[in-house]
């Protein structure tokens, strides 16, 4: 009797709910070899990068890879049933990568095989095994039913052949960062080696350190130790420190080598911050031993250093200010002092200073006695000043008598010596440089009225120069040459003016009258010789002076001027007379009457002598000018040019009006005739107007811009109706018009819709495009004036990342999840950050996976997902969303 052998596959064992028998079981160990050449790149990369960890040929290097395979044959009823258990896979051989365990991370991600069963010894068939997942040492699960009928009494042979390890980019991923981490190990070891290195030739110990020549390297050994303390910190937050078993495998001795780094930058650390505390003190002991060995200069230089470190150590500060008096340097040596009493400086240094201070204080006095010896008064108050600031400055210093002697001294002395500058500058005549001086003098005793105060020596001088200035202005008069006496007499009356103990005397007054006097007689003489040379203009503009400046003197008025003034006048009358007799000759019109009317204005103003033929000239020349500026509005009607034709013709109205011509028939009649040129010209060229803005209609709409048509299309017909006068037809426009009406609002809808898009009001884009494709639709707008109009879709393709971003959420709300994940292919493609696309990739990965799941639930997330990102890590978002929504259902 034969019976059906069902065998199912299991990769590991299932409960049994009902009660069964074994009739067949083996447990095989199965050996399988990872080497190079076998399981693919990533299987190759592997084998190479162990072998090359324990120095060997990667061709020649295999790591093993052992399992147990449990084999079992159940009879349930009537059928068989074959289990299959593969577990405890496990790293055999060369697991080892410099020293470092790797079994953990060399298990394979997939596992390949055939099974070949015999029956009764004879081969019966084979069921392949492909890219089985490994989980945690053992296949994961998997059910195969192989039917197969067997005669009772049967025996069993199972083998597993061609098993090949497969390792994916996962796999390969989380070797290659153990090897990172186990490599970056060796590197630490290197470098640590290096920072240990350092110390060699730095002797720790504060005694030899304190010593040092240049104690700047004290910081410099500080900032080493504070480095090692921060590479310390940085090796044991590195992976390799807390991921590697270094208790038990520590090779290369880190642990150790960063303890003995550790202690070697504490101790230096300590020390060179002990130091550093007390440097101050340290450069000033250099510095007096400096002292001692009578070498300033490098004794001034570590009191400078001692200063570097501590600003406010008064000790190093008063040697400074010592050496500086010693160079005679008393300024900065007096500043020093000032800045040590603003320190809270010991008592001693305070002592010390004060004495100080006072030497500085004689020695001012000194040398400002000294310069007053050699009548060098100016500078010896220099000295004076400085001693003073020192005594008001240093309470420890008294003001002296010796110093206000010297200073009345200096101060008497300058004094004496500005007063005989000023009379020096009187005896040559030089009485500007004497009141300068002289105005010095003055304010130098206002401002030391304690030593100067008689003021008898200023008087005097004043007196004097007052009195000069009125013997040069005599001098002067008597030479007519009355400006310049007139300089001095002012001189003279501005003293005497200013300062109340200077009489202003009669011979004063005197002298500016006869000054006047003399100015304005000369003025006269002026205009009447201008006047007999014929240079009118020069002869009015001294007439105009002289008249002035009699008035603002109170002074006699000169019998000439009056006589002079009307013959100026008649003069001009009559020689506008004649030149617009010569420009009416050369038929310079315009220029004739302006000079027969300057004539006409001297005649109105002045009792002068009349030419009575004056008003037929002007008449006869206003005429002449009028029928000239009609001729020339014409010639410009002939040119079409109407603004200036009409500038001329409001001239020649003007011109009769202003010349009393208005009852003139010959001129009333070309104005007449002006007048309709212009008219006739004026609808010709409005109606060219109106045929020009029809012709760019209609070149707008072969070009298909029906807006700009439209627009000139309304341009025309207002031409039209503003000048009915004209009688121009606009019926073909009005016909066009209505003819692109379709046209025109579609252009304008889409005009809306890009103008929102500038805005940025992405929604109403949307919106108003959907709004014109249904317009486009309905008024066949593409039959009837041949324009393209795309799709919604392919609108949004062309335009900002921005606005594509906007609209896969769009299409996200209609459920049109194709169109949206296209766009959002195109956002990858155009490196659109996707950050700013997270929130569409979220929802979409939830629509899709929502969409998806119902119609293929057995399939895996990740997989299906692929179809969609492709692996892409822009997708990130969408993948995470897909997952999570699957998950869920």
């Amino acid at each position: 009797m034969k019976r059906l052998l069902l065998l199912t596959v299991f990769v590991f064992t299932a409960s049994l709910i009902y009660s069964q028998t074994s009739i067949y079981n083996e447990t095989k160990n199965k050996t399988v070899k990872i080497q190079y050449g076998e399981g693919g790149a990533n299987n190759n990369a592997i084998v190479k990068k162990m072998a090359e960890g324990n120095n060997q040929n990667y061709n020649t290097y295999k790591i093993k890879v052992k399992f147990t395979a449990d084999k079992e044959i159940t009879q349930y009823y009537s059928s068989n049933t074959l289990k299959l258990n593969v577990k405890d896979l496990q790293i055999k051989g060369e697991y080892f990568y410099r020293t470092f365990n790797m079994k953990k991370y060399l298990l394979p991600t997939k596992i390949s095989f055939d099974l070949n069963y015999f029956i009764n010894d004879v081969a019966t068939g084979t069921y392949k095994f492909s890219n089985k997942n490994v989980k945690t040492g053992k296949l994961a699960e998997q059910t195969v039913n192989i039917p197969i009928e067997t005669p009772e009494n049967t025996t069993y042979k199972f083998e597993i052949i061609n098993a090949i390890l497969i390792y994916d980019y996962q796999n390969k991923s989380i070797f290659d960062s153990r090897i990172a981490i186990i490599e970056s190990y060796y590197a630490s070891s290197n470098q640590l080696q290096k920072e240990i290195d350092v110390y060699e030739n730095i002797v720790i110990d504060e005694t030899v350190l304190s010593s040092l020549e240049d104690l700047q390297k004290i910081f410099d050994y500080k900032d080493i130790a504070i480095k090692s303390e921060e590479y310390i910190a940085n090796t044991k937050r590195q992976k390799f420190y807390s991921e590697l078993p270094l208790n038990s495998n520590d090779p290369e001795n880190i642990k150790d080598n960063l303890e003995t780094l550790r202690d070697k930058s504490a101790r230096l650390k300590t020390i060179c911050s002990n130091i550093i505390q007390k440097l101050d003190i340290i450069y000033y002991d250099r510095g007096m031993l400096m002292l001692a060995k009578n070498d300033v200069r490098m004794a001034q230089f570590y009191f400078n250093k001692s200063i570097e470190q501590n600003k406010n150590f008064a000790p190093a500060h008063y040697q400074i200010a010592k050496i500086n008096f010693d160079n005679q340097n008393f300024e900065q040596s007096l500043n020093i002092l000032l800045s040590i009493y603003k320190m809270n400086a010991d008592v001693e240094t305070i002592n010390k200073s004060n004495s100080l201070a006072d030497l500085i204080f004689i020695e001012y006095i000194e040398n400002g006695n000294s310069l007053n010896a050699q009548n060098r008064f100016n500078d010896a108050i220099v000295w004076f000043d400085k001693a003073n600031y020192v005594c008001q400055n240093i309470s420890a210093v008294a003001c002296s008598q010796d110093l206000n002697r010297g200073y009345e001294t200096a101060v008497i002395g300058n004094f004496n010596i500005q007063l005989a500058v000023v009379d020096k500058n009187i005896n040559e005549n030089k009485l500007q440089q004497a009141e300068t001086t002289l105005n010095i003098a003055i304010q130098y005793r206002a401002d030391n009225l304690n030593y100067l105060p008689d003021n008898q020596t200023i008087i005097s001088r004043h007196n004097k120069i007052y009195t000069e200035y009125i013997l040069n202005g005599n001098s002067y008069l008597s030479s007519k040459k009355y400006q310049n006496a007139l300089t001095e007499y002012n001189n003279a009356k501005r003293i005497c003016n200013r300062y109340n103990y200077v009489e202003c005397t009669q011979s004063l007054q005197d002298g500016l009258f006869d000054a006047h006097t003399g100015v304005y007689t000369k003025k006269v003489d002026a205009a009447q010789s201008q006047f007999k040379a014929g240079n009118l203009d020069k002869a009015e503009q001294y007439i105009v002076e002289a008249d002035n400046y009699q008035i603002a003197h109170n002074l006699k008025k000169d019998s000439r001027i009056d006589q002079l003034f009307i013959d100026i006048k008649q003069t001009r009358y009559n020689n506008n007379i004649a030149d617009g007799a010569k420009q009416v000759k050369y038929q310079n019109y315009e220029q004739a009457l302006t000079h027969y009317n300057k004539a006409k204005n001297i005649e109105n103003e002045f009792s002068i002598k009349k030419n009575y033929k004056l008003a037929g000239y002007i008449n006869s020349t206003a005429k002449s000018l009028i029928l000239q500026t009609i001729e020339k509005g014409e010639k410009k009607v002939n040119v079409n040019d109407l603004t200036a034709a009409r500038e001329f013709l409001q001239k020649a109205v003007d011109l009769k009006n202003q010349y009393n011509l208005k009852t003139d028939n010959e001129i009333n009649t070309a104005i007449e005739n002006l007048n309709g040129k212009i008219f006739k010209q004026q609808c010709l060229n409005y109606r060219a107007d109106y045929d020009s803005h029809y012709q760019k209609a209609v070149s707008f709409i072969f070009d298909k811009n029906y807006i700009k048509a439209d627009e000139f299309l309304g341009e025309a017909i207002n031409v039209s109706n503003s000048h009915t006068e004209c009688m121009i037809d606009a019926s073909n426009a009005d016909y066009k018009r209505q003819e692109i009406a379709n046209a025109v609002n579609y252009q304008t809808q889409l005009n809306e819709v890009n103008l929102n898009y500038g805005r940025g009001q992405y929604q109403l884009v949307i919106n108003d495009y959907l709004k014109a494709t249904e317009y486009y639709n309905t008024k066949r707008i593409g039959q009837t004036y041949a324009l393209e109009h795309v799709d919604l879709y392919d609108y949004i393709k062309g335009r900002s990342n921005e606005f594509i971003n906007y609209s896969v959420n769009y299409y996200i709300g209609q459920d049109e999840l194709e169109k949206a994940l296209s766009l959002l292919k195109i956002l990858e493609q155009r490196a659109f950050k996707h950050k700013y696309a997270k929130h569409n990739q979220q929802l979409l990965g939830t629509k899709l996976a929502r969409r998806d799941h119902p119609l293929n639930p057995e399939i895996k997330s990740k997989v299906k997902v692929l179809d969609y990102t492709a692996g892409s890590k822009w997708f990130k978002h969408l993948t995470k969303a897909y997952k999570k929504q699957w998950k869920k259902m």
